[in-house]
Formats: C-alpha cells, sequence, structure tokens
C-alpha cells in the first residue's frame, strides 16, 4: 500500500507542529497550514490523500472547507476540533466528513484514524465502465450529449477539458500536465485550485442539466479519468 499523504489545517501552531512531527515520524507524508489560504496553496502544489481538519480557522470553518472539497474531490476528511457537541458531529459527518475527533485527542487515535481511513480509500474499487454507455461530444455547438439524449452546453474550458477524453479509452487518468495544456494556460496560471473550480462547476451543471452525475474520478495526485466511452458526434 502506497504511503498516504496529508494535509493538516490547525491554526495551534504549537498542536500543528505537534501532529506534523508525529504523523512523519510514523512514515506518514505530512504537511500543514494554519488557515484556509494555506491549505489553497498547498493542495495547488499538490493534492492530498487525506485533509485533517481544524473547525475554527481564522479565515473559515471545517465545514464550509468540507463542502466545497466534497464538490470536487474524493480526498478522505478528518475533522479535528473541540466543539462536542452532537450537532456538530452530525453536521461534520453528513457534510461529507469520513471521521470527526474532538479535542483533546491523543496522537495516537489521529495516527490511526489516518491509517483506518486511508486503507478504506485504497480499498474502494474504481467504478467499472458501463459497456454499452456512452456519451458525445458535439465541437462544433461545444455540447456534452448524455447516453439518454439530454445535450449540455459547455464553456470553452469545459470543451477543451472534455475533449481530452475522446482519445483515450474509458479508466484512463489525464494528467493535471495534459489538463493545463488543453486550457491553455501559462505555468503561474495552471494550478490545481482552478482547475479543480473549473471540474466542481462542470460536475453541478451537469447534475442539474442532465439528472446524471458525470462518471468523472479523481486519481489522488495524478489527474482525473472518465469511466465511460466519449465519442465525437459525427
Amino acid at each position: 500500500m502506497t504511503v498516504p499523504s496529508v494535509i493538516v489545517v490547525e491554526d495551534d501552531e504549537d498542536f500543528r507542529h505537534s501532529l506534523l512531527t508525529y504523523l512523519t515520524d510514523h512514515g506518514i507524508e505530512a504537511r500543514g497550514a494554519a488557515d484556509v489560504a494555506g491549505l489553497n496553496a498547498l493542495w495547488d502544489h499538490g493534492p492530498a490523500d487525506i485533509l485533517i481538519l481544524d473547525i475554527g480557522l481564522p479565515d473559515d470553518n471545517g465545514f464550509a472547507i468540507t463542502t466545497r472539497f466534497r464538490a470536487f474531490s474524493t480526498v478522505g476528511i478528518i475533522m479535528l476540533t473541540a466543539l462536542n457537541q452532537e450537532a456538530n458531529r452530525i453536521m461534520g459527518l453528513e457534510g461529507g466528513a469520513d471521521a470527526y475527533l474532538v479535542k483533546p485527542v491523543s496522537l495516537r487515535e489521529v495516527l490511526a484514524s489516518v491509517r483506518r481511513l486511508h486503507q478504506r480509500i485504497a480499498m474502494v474499487p474504481p467504478p467499472s465502465a458501463d459497456a454499452g454507455e456512452t456519451w458525445a461530444v458535439d465541437a462544433l455547438n461545444w455540447t456534452l450529449i448524455s447516453p439518454d439524449g439530454k445535450r449540455i452546453r459547455l464553456t470553452g474550458t469545459e470543451f477543451r477539458f472534455i475533449s481530452l477524453f475522446l482519445a483515450v479509452p474509458p479508466g484512463c487518468v489525464i494528467t493535471y500536465d495534459e489538463i493545463f495544456r488543453a486550457m491553455g494556460r501559462g505555468a503561474s496560471e495552471a494550478t490545481v485550485h482552478s482547475m479543480e473550480s473549473v471540474i466542481a462547476r462542470l460536475r453541478r451543471k451537469m447534475l442539474k442539466e442532465s439528472g446524471r452525475a458525470l462518471p468523472l474520478r479523481a486519481s489522488h495526485g495524478k489527474g482525473y479519468s472518465l469511466q465511460v466511452r466519449v465519442r465525437a458526434k459525427q
């Protein structure tokens, strides 16, 4: 099994340092941020397998962060907070967190939660493609056509992203670098965060306009794959 990569978002500097040191000493690739701005900078440099989120942060809160990440990513999320009310735990878990740990908590318990969550993530098989299901791209009208014929108009950036999957089989990963080049962005602009914002909007549009989820799978640290065939409209 691969080594899990973790980003710890915690504004208590001493606790963050202790947790990062402990995780690193036990074989975890761990990075830390004090706020959401720091998290975004780390994520732009390279996504993680798991986020450990404090709820009370200077520039946002863990509930909102979880909602945002769940719109585009399958990253594992562990909430680590002093809020121990049942309503907060339910809000966190129903909002998409995989685990909810209440401070004070031992470093050993956090480590065990990271390892357990990483095992669960690794055991989830990729969704299999339905051999009879094909999506189509209408290049003339910048439109994606669902298997049942519903047409979804795309922006230029969305069209260039989806078109990348025309030449590859279902399940093939398109790398971040390939996506950036297709979007026509230079290195200074080509950040993972901006790319994932585009993908999050595309997911929401697909679900709203077609009634179907786009069968797009994130591959941690690599890129994205579509689990169905995509062909050019004749």
